[in-house]
């Protein structure tokens, strides 16, 4: 077996350097566990990573969590994003005596910094700034090749704590966008504890694969789901190709902004039960 390993190890390390990235194309094989192609590539995650390899300027600027308000702003409306107490590059400036009870701290370069806070008066000052001082001093986007980050100014947003009866936070309705047409919608579950995803086509039938993480539980259909769509499809007009629009419907009462996320998962997230969904999946980019 360590033959046969070291041997396809060997021959993803040549097709690598044909493509034009030997690193990128072994974290392919070591994660997905198939050969990928990235002179043709036909499956989602050979398509994502394809794209990495030579990412557009505006990338960054819709990446970053405080310059793509504007996009949100002129596209489909400021009434579509969350309030914001305090953008800032110092730390210092974070006071909490001038902030709410409840409210979630993040950083604009990267992915899943964040703080939620749902009491302030179980927090200290000096803790909050001490961790936006850490993300500050990080780049995101090195280890998994996401080169469009490391342009992003590094800044800091609190922003409005968006609360859900039913859920506390509430979902987040990931939303995939192939050709300007919102095909699928990713639900993710107890991001911090045991993580699930479940995955629904734009009718809202439940599909049978998942990635990256085990198949989660049912949801009901949003109330709110063909504005979101609308909102999506506006929104991921800034890429032809593919974008996963991010969204929340509190209460399925609204419909409110999260990020826009070109490369899900790296392309390095293994699709379940089989590699043949990643497959049946990149036929719709």
């Amino acid at each position: 077996m360590g033959l046969i390993r070291r041997t396809a190890r060997k021959a993803v390390a040549t097709i690598g350097r044909v493509a034009g990235d030997r690193g990128e194309t072994l974290a392919m094989f070591d994660s997905l566990g198939y050969l990928p192609n990235l002179l043709w590539p036909r499956s989602f995650s050979e398509k994502i990573v394809r794209r990495k390899l030579r990412p557009p300027a505006g990338w960054s600027e819709l990446s970053d969590k405080v310059r793509v308000r504007d996009h949100v702003a002129a596209t489909v409306g400021a009434h579509y994003l969350n309030p914001v107490h305090l953008v800032t590059a110092s730390p210092d400036e974070i006071a909490l005596a001038q902030l709410p009870s409840r409210f979630v701290v993040k950083a604009n370069h990267g992915s899943g910094w964040n703080l939620i806070v749902t009491d302030k008066s179980s927090i200290t000052e000096s803790a909050v700034r001490s961790q936006c001082r850490h993300w500050l001093e990080k780049r995101y986007g090195h280890d998994t090749h996401e080169a469009w980050y490391a342009s992003i100014p590094p800044r800091i947003l609190v922003e409005r704590f968006i609360q859900d009866r039913t859920y506390g936070v509430p979902l987040d309705f990931k939303i995939w966008v192939f050709h300007g047409i919102a095909h699928f919608v990713q639900v993710d579950f107890d991001r911090f504890s045991t993580h699930t995803r479940t995955f629904y086509d734009r009718h809202w039938r439940r599909q049978r694969w998942g990635v990256g993480f085990p198949l989660g539980p049912d949801v009901a259909r949003p109330k709110k789901l063909d504005e979101m769509f609308e909102v999506a499809e506006h929104l991921a007009s800034c890429d032809p190709d593919f974008v996963r629009v991010d969204l929340y419907s509190p209460d399925d009462s609204s419909v409110v902004f999260g990020e826009l996320t070109f490369a899900p998962g790296a392309g390095w997230e293994r699709f379940i039960p089989d590699t043949n969904e990643d497959f049946r999946v990149g036929g719709f980019w």
